[in-house]
């Protein structure tokens, strides 16, 4: 942002500059204006920007902004929203807000709300955008280039155009830059692609973003059981909704709650607080399970010292191999046995291979670090050198095997494989990780007990 707004100018003054700022940069120059000042703003907008701006501000913003805004202005701005940032916005309505606001869109507007609104969140069809150009067959390229002049408007897109006959059913796509470039004479049909790809209206979002990305796709059709065309999918919408996948899954890996950027911080915090009391609930049970090796424990003192490294290597190795199974479940390269297979048995060398150099340096570290600053257990320090090795390879390995399998299993029993990193996945890790601990250390230096 070069420069801020400054709305204390005359309104001639102010419309100056907003015609030398971006939709992007006029919205967050916004939220730090009064909702008074905001509509002064949105009145003095072009009504082509005014959709634009509305679409970057946060919703808690565009709700309150319309609620003291004239049916007019309001009117202005949801009619000429993207009918997919239209869509996203009434979805996130309570019906209340929702009954008002529907009676200002136009009939067509409002009937094709009405339509995206009843498709389920995760399917084709709730992300679709309808603003796009469609012409008829057997034209000439001028015909089509003058029809394409003619009907276009500022949100439609237009990188392809789609060819439909009487019914709507698709016959082709054509790209914009081919009806460019070829001859005004010639036919349409003879630049038009047949051999298209498409998705369902139920399908899922899932395989729509591995289709766009791997035809590397400016746009898809979505095209109902009878192959009509219903709307497409832009690779920006695809973008949007990587992101949100991403974002959803990295608040669940850290085991935080979805949540809004006006969330307030008691709302916040009570989002959270289940899965902090979950382990608390969860570290008691590992403080009992600690209690059945409290011999052991006071007898040699020095073990406590690189408990915290044993439990950490664990917590590590297996973020990394439940990463990485995740990340191949969410971009579908774990889409049948073969490659799950492969998968399961890369993974397990790697983890096997890391646990065996890390177990080796563990030992180097632990006998170093014992002979240079003995403890009065009289215990020599190469048997908890050992000890910690031998733990620290085992307990490693396991951790690397529950971080591939869970969520593996999660996926086959349709629950969202990020929820396996939550707090269970690490409790069931650190009970066994300080299980082979004390257990190999109580077998090893049984003589010192």
């Amino acid at each position: 942002m070069k420069k801020k707004l400054n709305i204390n100018s005359n309104d001639q003054a102010i419309k100056r500059q907003l015609n030398h700022h971006q939709p992007f940069e006029i919205a967050n120059n916004l939220v730090n204006f009064s909702l008074s000042d905001q509509i002064k703003i949105f009145s003095l907008l072009e009504p082509y920007k005014r959709a634009n701006v509305f679409s970057y501000l946060p919703k808690n913003n565009q709700l309150e902004l319309l609620r003291i805004a004239d049916d007019n202005l309001i009117a202005s701005i949801i009619n000429q929203l993207d009918t997919d940032d239209l869509r996203e916005f009434l979805a996130s309505l309570e019906n209340l807000d929702l009954n008002w606001i529907m009676p200002l869109l136009s009939n067509d507007k409002r009937n094709q709300m009405k339509e995206l609104l009843g498709y389920e969140e995760e399917v084709a069809a709730s992300i679709m955008s309808l603003d796009f150009i469609k012409i008829k067959k057997d034209l000439q390229v001028k015909e089509a280039t003058n029809y394409v002049i003619k009907e276009m408007r500022d949100q439609d897109f237009i990188d392809y155009i789609f060819q439909v006959d009487e019914n709507d059913t698709l016959l082709g796509i054509v790209s914009i830059r081919e009806l460019i470039i070829a001859r005004p004479n010639d036919s349409i049909n003879d630049i038009l692609v047949d051999d298209f790809i498409y998705c369902d209206t139920d399908e899922r979002i899932e395989s729509v973003i591995k289709k766009v990305r791997d035809y590397d796709l400016k746009a898809i059709p979505v095209l109902d059981s009878e192959q009509h065309l219903l709307g497409i999918i832009t690779a920006d919408d695809v973008l949007l909704e990587l992101a949100y996948h991403h974002e959803e899954d990295y608040t669940k890996f850290a085991g935080v709650n979805e949540f809004l950027e006006d969330d307030s911080t008691i709302k916040r915090t009570f989002k959270r607080l289940p899965w902090l009391l979950i382990s608390v609930v969860l570290n008691i049970v590992i403080a009992m399970f600690l209690s059945r090796f409290e011999d052991i424990m006071a007898a040699v003192i020095a073990l406590t010292f690189f408990q915290p490294m044993i439990l950490g290597m664990a917590g590590n190795i297996g973020t990394q191999s439940l990463a990485a199974t995740i990340l191949g479940l969410n971009s579908n390269k774990l889409i049948d046995k073969e490659k799950t297979k492969k998968h399961i048995i890369k993974e397990l060398l790697v983890s096997a291979i890391n646990s065996l150099i890390l177990a080796a340096a563990a030992f180097l570290v632990v006998f170093g670090f014992l002979s240079i600053m003995p403890t009065l257990d009289n215990v020599p320090a190469y048997l908890i050198g050992i000890t910690v090795s031998v733990s620290i390879f085992v307990a490693l390995f396991f951790s690397a095997v529950i971080s591939i399998f869970i969520p593996l299993f999660f996926q086959k029993v349709k629950i969202d494989p990020a929820a396996a990193s939550g707090p269970i996945i690490t409790t069931i890790n650190d009970v066994f990780s300080l299980f082979v601990y004390f257990g190999i250390a109580s077998i090893i230096l049984f003589n010192y007990l």
